[in-house]
């Protein structure tokens, strides 16, 4: 939750290492995965984003991650229509 906190504050940086250094610990956790990619996208990393965000929704199910990541995706190939 202290990566979310620190992106809803608009700490990217923060919040991007803080996300790493918790899934490095629990890579499979579907909330650090959207902040994570939520993050990136906020910083600018947008490729980078978008590659994460295609790696980890092909792991998902949940209508709701799944909406979150394909918002990743679309804001970050600039289609959202």
């Amino acid at each position: 939750y202290l990566a979310w906190a620190l992106a809803l504050e608009g700490r990217s940086a923060e919040a991007i290492a803080e996300a790493k250094r918790a899934l490095a610990l629990d890579p499979s956790n579907e909330a650090l995965n959207n902040v994570y990619a939520n993050s990136l996208l906020a910083a600018g990393a947008v490729g980078e984003a978008v590659t994460h965000a295609q790696r980890v929704v092909q792991t998902t199910t949940n209508p709701r991650r799944l909406g979150f990541y394909a918002g990743v995706i679309g804001l970050g190939s600039g289609d959202v229509s």
